[in-house]
């Protein structure tokens, strides 16, 4: 009884170390590539322009209500844009399952919590306890919320199954 219960230890400890960020840190590059140039290849010049002396001005993401005020301002085409983008993301979040909608918020609340960290690849024990965490919460899941989540977040459910 007790070789089993050591055995199955090492054997979960060595999943968790085997797994590799650099999966996560790719991701991330991947998928805020792709978004970011559907969303710009909507904009016209000038909302380019815009976009870009935004976020010069506020290099923090996550400074979301001074960029979104800067953003209707400066171009409410751009704004409208934006705020478009987002509601098309939301839409998606409510056409989930409920289980499947808890679990992919959490994402984005751990994704919105460590932006910087995500984005630039540099991921500290924080951010690796929390990837590992949604992980563990992926795997708990039922195959048909899973499914859901493949279904209106492909870029997700790869990474996380």
């Amino acid at each position: 009884m007790f070789h089993r219960a050591a055995a199955i230890t090492v054997l979960l400890l060595g999943c968790v170390f085997a797994f590799e960020f650099k999966n996560v840190i790719e991701f991330y590059e991947g998928i805020a590539m792709e978004e970011s140039q559907q969303f710009q290849k909507s904009l016209t010049n000038d909302e380019s322009a815009a976009l870009s002396e935004i976020y010069g001005k506020y290099p923090d993401i996550r400074q979301t209500r001074k960029i979104l005020a800067e953003m209707e301002k400066r171009s409410p085409t751009l704004y409208d844009k934006f705020i478009n983008n987002k509601r098309a993301k939301m839409d998606k979040i409510f056409n989930l399952g409920s289980e499947a909608r808890a679990f992919i918020m959490e994402v984005m609340r751990t994704e919105g919590r460590y932006a910087i960290q995500l984005a630039t690849g540099r991921l500290d024990d924080k951010v690796k306890v929390a990837m590992l965490n949604l992980f563990k919460e992926f795997e708990a899941l039922s195959s048909a919320d899973k499914a859901d989540l493949g279904k209106h977040f492909p870029h997700h459910f790869k990474l996380f199954s």
